[in-house]
């Protein structure tokens, strides 16, 4: 006697569905099913009324052969052709309306269901881009958030904004402080990304500053070299032309003369 322990069809994920009905037709006993009307049968039998109608003509009108084959065929087409109108409402029909940010979103998310064909991130996108702008400005300062605490946030914006005059003043501060916040970063990278070529600049002025070309603007008379100039008579270097030895020997001479 059959053994056959399918679950019910699920429509989000028919692939899934078809691979857990098939390991139901090996582990059958007393054997495994592989005769193809016997699987066609099963197949048929399993379908919600729904989908038997999608696909009514590979059931009433099945091939000679592999007649299980091009039923699985049809169905995971009309299922997928399903999806696509769900993605297609989702992206052309869906509007906030008078719903709450969060009420849109769990109702984008019940018509994607169980389908890998739109991510957390294009989900995102797309609630986002039904919001108002002045809430999808406040949202996108938020990129480490998740998805749910961004609907929490635009929930109480949303009652914020539609709230009586008095509460517009509060929404102004909010959005105030938060521009101020934004501006205070902003200010804090520029000097983060200018402090390295500046303090470049520096170094290389003050090199400028130190070399001997800009010392000899002190000297008018250019009789010493910058080394004399700077160090008196410490100096251990001396550039020609210089007089400064010169002077100091004449120095040394009128001093051993008055003496």
């Amino acid at each position: 006697m059959d053994s056959i322990k399918a679950p019910e069809f699920w429509p989000n994920d028919p692939e899934l569905w078809f691979i857990t009905l098939e390991s139901q037709f090996l582990l059958n006993k007393p054997s495994p099913i592989t005769n193809d009307d016997t699987k066609f049968s099963y197949l048929i039998s399993l379908l919600p009324p729904s989908t038997a109608i999608k696909v009514r003509e590979s059931i009433m009108s099945p091939p000679p052969d592999n007649k299980y084959d091009a039923l699985k065929k049809a169905i995971i087409k009309c299922t997928a052709d399903s999806e696509f109108k769900k993605l297609q409402q989702l992206l052309t029909q869906e509007e906030l309306g008078d719903r709450l940010p969060s009420q849109l979103l769990r109702h984008l998310r019940q018509l994607i269901g169980e389908s890998k064909a739109v991510s957390d991130t294009k989900l995102k996108m797309l609630w986002m881009q039904r919001l108002p702008k002045n809430i999808q400005i406040i949202l996108t300062t938020q990129e480490q958030a998740s998805l749910n605490s961004l609907a929490d946030l635009a929930d109480r914006v949303t009652e914020i904004t539609s709230s009586p005059s008095s509460s517009t003043s509060t929404l102004e501060k909010e959005l105030a402080s938060l521009r101020a916040e934004i501006s205070a970063m902003k200010i804090d990278i520029n000097k983060k990304e200018e402090r390295i070529p500046r303090s470049r600049s520096r170094s290389s002025s003050s090199s400028r500053k130190s070399s001997p070309n800009s010392y000899r603007k002190y000297n008018p008379n250019g009789s010493w070299c910058w080394y004399h100039f700077r160090f008196k008579h410490h100096a251990r270097k001396c550039i020609s032309p210089c007089t400064f030895n010169k002077k100091a020997k004449n120095q040394q001479e009128n001093s051993n003369n008055n003496q």
